[in-house]
């Protein structure tokens, strides 16, 4: 496999949209890295999660484990359960955060993005994050899942990403998606 990534595309945030799209993504690989660097406009914080085609079903079957540090001690978490997202981010800071908007940032490798009968499996994400709400830092993995009544033989040809807040991405949030050469 080469060792060259192709950028297909950038977003930026707006400031008034809790979605950002990707669309129009070839079928002819199927291993992609999303990278970003997020924040949002409310004071609360928030998740980071991903939809294929925009499928909002509950068909989307995630692991995630973080470490937080918190008055000088560490603490850890998981989850293992199905959504109607794939959570790439366990906790987006809100404007309460640093005076302003905090920051997250995130690299995800996407993987099997083709047709179930040319690639078995369902399409995957494994996720390193970081951010500065309560110093954390966490990788998930997950799947848009067969097993939960994903459709088979449908290409992915949108990303959705979404905020789980009821914020909005602010106009400091950027994220690229890139696609590995074919082998």
């Amino acid at each position: 496999m080469g060792s060259t990534l192709e950028l297909l595309g950038s977003v930026q945030g707006t400031g008034s949209s809790a979605t950002l799209q990707f669309t129009g993504i070839p079928t002819d690989t199927q291993s992609f890295v999303l990278r970003g660097l997020v924040s949002e406009s409310s004071s609360g914080a928030g998740i980071l999660a991903l939809r294929f085609n925009s499928d909002s079903g509950s068909r989307y079957a995630g692991r995630q484990y973080f470490y937080a540090s918190s008055g000088g001690s560490m603490s850890s978490g998981a989850y293992n359960t199905v959504y109607t997202y794939l959570r790439l981010i366990d906790e987006i800071p809100g404007t309460s955060e640093n005076v302003g908007y905090g920051r997250a940032q995130f690299e995800s490798e996407i993987y099997s993005l083709a047709k179930q009968a040319e690639s078995p499996g369902s399409p995957a994400a494994f996720t390193r994050w970081g951010t500065e709400y309560g110093d954390r830092l966490g990788w998930t993995a997950g799947a848009y899942a067969y097993t939960e009544a994903a459709p088979t033989a449908t290409d992915v040809t949108t990303m959705e990403i979404t905020l789980g807040s009821g914020g909005n991405f602010s106009t400091t949030t950027y994220m690229s998606l890139y696609k590995r050469p074919a082998s």
